[in-house]
């Protein structure tokens, strides 16, 4: 068989809807993500924990300044209230960081996942490595308001495919599976076993051969009102 090649994002595009998939890569329209405050603020967070990596403590200014740049360049979605409940996060998220004496063993770590004939590429979002015991997890940072539940921490498939790719990269398993929430100022933990990477394996099998078959259609549900795509959707057909 040919070989197959997606991205983490195309992997996700197709699973949100596969015309979204097609619209945005066989007829290449340009379909803007969604912007939210926890992705724009997740920018400062990888920055923080990137200077941490090399050696460097960033200062609350330094923090400040980048926050302020982003908020510029997305005056459409962040006025001036999500500006300041913004910094208040980042300001709980590095308190707690520098507190908890947090040991970055890595941020963005290019993967490659081979299932079959299908290879999705992709970084791990980023590693703590706890430097007494030597135990390294994956961490995630969350700035949303919502309320973890069980199920959702369970199920999320970014930490599955993280784990699985750092299974393959390094050739041992993660040691845990670290969710940090600045609204509860609390960690929550899980993990990721075989029964959640032969879901995930069997998933990049089916997506990756259902697009290079082109098996596209529209996911239609209520979520489509707040697709950015919607504009182009209702005129998308297949031809057969």
């Amino acid at each position: 068989m040919d070989t197959i090649k997606i991205s983490e994002q195309q992997f996700y595009d197709y699973m949100e809807c596969p015309v979204l998939y097609a619209l945005r890569n066989i007829n290449k329209i340009n379909i803007p993500y969604h912007r939210t405050q926890h992705k724009l603020i997740t920018q400062v967070m990888k920055y923080f924990l990137t200077r941490l990596y090399n050696g460097m403590i960033p200062t609350f200014k330094e923090l400040q300044r980048k926050w302020n740049t982003i908020c510029l360049d997305n005056k459409d979605i962040v006025d001036e209230k999500k500006n300041i409940s913004g910094w208040q996060k980042i300001v709980t998220f590095a308190t707690w960081a520098q507190n908890n004496k947090i040991a970055v063993g890595g941020v963005s770590i290019p993967y490659v996942i081979n299932v079959q004939n299908v290879v999705m590429q992709g970084n791990i979002d980023q590693i703590l490595v706890d430097p007494e015991t030597k135990k390294v997890e994956l961490f995630y940072p969350n700035f949303t308001d919502k309320e973890f539940d069980e199920y959702s921490i369970q199920t999320y498939l970014k930490y599955t495919i993280d784990a699985y790719a750092f299974n393959e990269l390094y050739k041992q398993p993660i040691d845990g599976i670290h969710i940090y929430s600045t609204k509860s100022n609390k960690s929550y933990y899980t993990y990721r076993g075989e029964q959640d990477f032969k879901r995930l394996t069997s998933s990049i099998y089916n997506i990756g051969n259902a697009i290079a078959g082109k098996y596209f259609y529209p996911r239609e549900n209520i979520m489509c009102s707040n697709c950015q795509g919607k504009m182009y959707c209702r005129y998308w057909y297949q031809n057969q």
